[in-house]
């Protein structure tokens, strides 16, 4: 239960998470805004997880994602930029 909880905690830096029980199975989702984009996004994961903490380890590997690609996107504008100056 530690590590579902560190999970939980963990999100709450990125936006507000909730955890859901549903017919199907252990659903988790966050209300996000990306950082530097201002984009307001909901990150979930899929309904039909067996436990909590597989649903919400498949949504901070989402929310994980989204940073590695901001990242990236970030690091080829400012290589367009240098190559522009040059």
């Amino acid at each position: 239960m530690r590590e579902l909880e560190t999970l939980l905690l963990t999100m709450t830096a990125h936006g507000k998470p909730n955890l859901s029980l549903t017919s199907t199975g252990w659903h988790c989702g966050v209300d996000m805004t990306v950082p530097h984009t201002g984009v307001a996004v909901t990150v979930r994961s899929e309904f039909n997880h067996i436990t909590p903490l597989e649903a919400a380890q498949a949504c901070m590997d989402r929310i994980r994602a989204i940073g590695a690609t901001e990242a990236r996107e970030r690091a080829l504008s400012a290589k367009a930029e240098g190559i522009g100056h040059g």
